[in-house]
């Protein structure tokens, strides 16, 4: 995905096919919701307000 098409998903804010997490917690279950509709992105290290938060190593070693 480009940064232009990221920043611009950001941009949009959260709906039904974009979720934004500050952290890993929840992620999992995000996932099923979105598996179980038409799909959609989960942005990790973007609060709720659309800032970049970023996420901690230990953090990112859980996505993996």
């Amino acid at each position: 995905m480009s940064l232009e098409k990221l920043l611009g998903i950001i941009a949009r804010g959260e709906g039904e096919e974009v979720e934004f997490k500050r952290n890993v917690a929840g992620v999992a279950e995000t996932v099923c919701a979105m598996a179980n509709t038409k799909g959609g992105y989960i942005l990790v290290g973007i609060d709720d307000r659309g800032r970049v938060t970023g996420v901690e190593p230990e953090e990112e070693e859980k996505l993996v």
